[in-house]
Formats: C-alpha cells, structure tokens, sequence
C-alpha cells in the first residue's frame, strides 16, 4: 500500500482544516537495558527519573561544557522482543539531522553500562494537524493523548500529544501499520517542509529559549 503525498507546498490559506504530515525527516534514538534510566539521567538536561509511559519531556543532550548535540522530545514506548517479552525503551525524537552526532557522544560513555543505544530505523512518523484531529482518532483508538497525559499507546501504535494553538498528534509506529491507519483517515497527506507555514516560528522560539536555560545553568 503506497500513501499519495502532495509535493507542492501550498499556502496558508489553501491547508485544509486537518491534515496529516509526512515526518521523513524525523527519527528517534532508542535507550533500552536495565540501566537505560540511570545512564541517560546523567547526559541530558531533563528529569529521565520522571519519565513515565504517559509523560512527555523536553530536553537536550550537551556535554559538561554546555555544548549542545540535539534538543528532543523524550517519551518511553514498549515493543516486543524475539522471545514474546515486553521492552520499555526511552526514545529521543527529534530531527535525523542531529541523530548521528548524538548517538556518537551518547555511546562513548553507553559502554560502561547496561544500555543499548541505537537509532529506530524501524519507526515511522506522520503529525495529524487540524481541526478535526482528535474526534478523527477518537473514532479508530480505545483513548487518545492530550495535556494531562501526552502519551498514549495503543498495540504498537503511539500517539503523542502536542501542545499549541490547535490539536496536533505525533503518529509513531512501523511503516505498514501506519500506513493503514494514515489511509483509513482519508486525509490530504503533505511533506515536511508544510510544517514552515504554522509552526517553524513556534518552533524556533521554543528552541531558542531550551539553549539559553541551557546555557545559563552551565553559565
């Protein structure tokens, strides 16, 4: 099953009031092992011992000199393992621009211990924008994210919620099972640069403000 993605990037006025957004550029870095919370404690900026398999947190991997390698979200999801088992594992989604450098620094010091650390190449990810979004999504899942719990599993399906002017849910799953709940919303699907249009100013500062807390603790 192929989704049809728009390739020209419309303008503000020409968005339909919900729409999905084809996420190519985005990608996550995946801490399993029975010291994954100890260890990631340590190198980034927010609170991993809060982290729970409802909670969302902001954050930045830097070293000690304030140096930063990437800004991220961090959520924790469950997956299946060879032998049938349930694996929590923290994710750390953000830009694949910023993956490479990130998981180079994080697995200098991962090898003292009991972590693996690897990009999810596996994953997709798709952001369901609009008006109509959660009514859209009430209809094809038992519970969907919002403020107070902004994360969801569903299956091997998770939902995770954004806050802003209007609703926007982040889609992260495999490839073939997103494609069928992406198809079955029967919604214009465009790339990521359409994200420009709304949020790249949200974006931007949200950013700017993380580094410079960033850079006045290591002040």
């Amino acid at each position: 099953m192929t989704l049809s993605i728009n390739t020209e990037l419309p303008s503000l006025a020409q968005l339909p009031n919900t729409f999905v957004i084809q996420l190519k550029d985005f990608s996550a870095i995946s801490l399993t092992g029975e010291e994954q919370s100890k260890y990631l404690q340590g190198q980034v900026t927010c609170d991993v011992n809060q982290s729970t398999e409802h909670s969302l947190h902001i954050g930045a991997h830097c070293n000690a000199k304030g140096k930063v390698f990437s800004v991220f979200r961090l959520i924790n999801r469950l997956t299946t393992t060879a032998t049938e088992q349930q694996e929590s594992s923290h994710l750390l989604l953000q830009p694949k621009a910023t993956i490479t450098a990130s998981i180079s620094e994080l697995k200098k010091f991962g090898v003292f211990a009991k972590v693996t650390i690897e990009e999810t190449e596996k994953l997709n990810f798709y952001a369901l924008v609009g008006e109509q979004a959660a009514s859209l999504l009430q209809q094809r899942f038992a519970q969907i994210p919002d403020s107070l719990s902004p994360v969801i599993q569903i299956g091997s399906t998770t939902l995770v919620y954004i806050s802003g002017q209007q609703a926007r849910y982040l889609l992260i799953d495999d490839s073939d099972k997103l494609t069928t709940t992406i198809t079955q919303l029967s919604l214009p699907i465009f790339q990521q640069n359409v994200s420009v249009i709304r949020d790249k100013p949200r974006f931007s500062i949200t950013v700017r403000n993380k580094l410079r807390s960033i850079r006045a603790t290591n002040a």
